[in-house]
C-alpha cells in the first residue's frame, strides 16, 4: 500500500506541478507566448484525460490491434505537444525581449562615426596635427 501511495503523489504531484507552472505562465506573459502556453495548457490537461480515461475505453471498445496502435500514437502526440508549444513559447518570448532591447539600445546609444570635433575645439589635443 505504500508504494501504491507513493507512486500515486509521485506520478499525479508532478502533474500537478508542471500545470501549475504552465497556469503562472499563462498568467505573467503577455501575447503570443499567452497563447502558446495556453495551448499547452489545454494539450496536457487533455493528455491526462485520455490518459486516465483512454486504455478502458480501448479494451472494452475495440476488436483488433489497429484501435490499440492508433490509440498509443495519438498518447504520444498528446505527450510530445506540450513541450514543443512551452519552447515555441521560450522562443517567441526571447525574441520580444531582443527586440525590446534593440529598440532601447537604438534609443539610448550615441551613434557611431557621424560626429566630428569642431575645427575652433578649445582643447587642442582632440585635433588633427
Amino acid at each position: 500500500m505504500p508504494y501504491q501511495l507513493s507512486y500515486i503523489l509521485l506520478n499525479y504531484g508532478s502533474l500537478a506541478l508542471v500545470l501549475a507552472a504552465m497556469v503562472a505562465g499563462v498568467v505573467l506573459t503577455k501575447g503570443t507566448a499567452r497563447t502558446l502556453l495556453g495551448a499547452a495548457l489545454a494539450v496536457e490537461v487533455v493528455h491526462g484525460a485520455v490518459a486516465f480515461i483512454g486504455p478502458a475505453f480501448v479494451d472494452s471498445n475495440t476488436q483488433g490491434g489497429d484501435a490499440f496502435f492508433s490509440f498509443s500514437l495519438f498518447q504520444t502526440l498528446l505527450a510530445i505537444a506540450p513541450t514543443l508549444l512551452v519552447v515555441a513559447a521560450a522562443v517567441v518570448g526571447a525574441r520580444r525581449i531582443a527586440a525590446k532591447d534593440a529598440v532601447i539600445a537604438a534609443l539610448t546609444d550615441p551613434p557611431t562615426g557621424t560626429w566630428a570635433q569642431p575645427e575652433r575645439s578649445p582643447d587642442p589635443r582632440l585635433l588633427a596635427d
